[in-house]
């Protein structure tokens, strides 16, 4: 199953919006990842050159895990990097 959310949000006067993709698929365990892809946006929008690796990029990331709901108390939520 697939799903693309759209969020929107205004912080002190900014305008904040993400596009979230979700996909959902049968597994043995629950498991949450962010793709290694998330951020590929930003060489469509600055060029083959953009840095990727930023640490704001990681913030965003480990913020997106931690706020993902799970049934299980057990998941494990994976990083980029697995």
């Amino acid at each position: 199953m697939e799903a693309v959310f759209v969020l929107r949000q205004v912080i002190a006067g900014i305008a904040h919006v993400a596009e979230v993709a979700v996909e959902a698929e049968p597994a043995d365990e629950d498991q949450i990842l962010v793709s290694p892809r998330a951020f590929g946006w930003l060489r469509d929008r600055y060029g083959p050159d953009a840095v990727l690796d930023r640490p704001i990029n990681q913030q965003l990331a480990a913020e997106a895990l931690e706020g993902a709901p799970t049934r299980s108390p057990t998941y494990r939520a994976a990083t980029p990097a697995e």
